[in-house]
Order: C-alpha cells, then structure tokens, then sequence
C-alpha cells in the first residue's frame, strides 16, 4: 500500500482511522508502509485528520442524499 492509497483509507474508513489515531505507527506499518513513511505520519496532526475524516464522510453522505438533485438537475417547481 502506497502511503496516498492509506491515507485514502484513513479518510474513508473510521475503523482504521480510530485505530490510527490511538497507535499510529503501528497501524501504518501493519498496513505495510515502510518505516519512514510509518513515522512520518505518525507526526501528523490527529486533530486535523479527525476533521477532514468528517468532512470527506459529509459529503459523500450529501452525495447520495435523495432528498436533494442530482449535480447538474433542475429542483422541480411545486405546483402551485
């Protein structure tokens, strides 16, 4: 696993990213990073990556949302 195909991971998968958080070197290199890569984001900030983990899980919720238009469709007028 690339270290871009993990943190894809860690942003889609709130298991791995809870893991990650808690034991972060482990997680990577459980995952099969190398050392160096292992350590460098073991530095990263958790805060942040909590946060952006949210947000990319809000919007691919919007995303399938049916309640809302499909990008690029009309909202239908009410008859009335």
């Amino acid at each position: 696993m690339t270290r871009e195909q993990f943190l894809a991971a860690l942003y889609t998968d709130a298991q791995l990213c809870e893991r990650f958080i808690a034991e972060p070197r482990a997680t990577a290199l459980a995952a099969g990073l190398p050392e160096d890569d292992a350590r460098a984001l073991a530095a990263m900030d958790m805060e942040a990556l909590r946060l952006a983990a949210r947000s990319f899980e809000k919007k691919r919720a919007h995303a399938h949302s049916p309640l809302l238009p499909a990008r690029g469709e009309k909202v239908p007028r009410s008859g009335g």
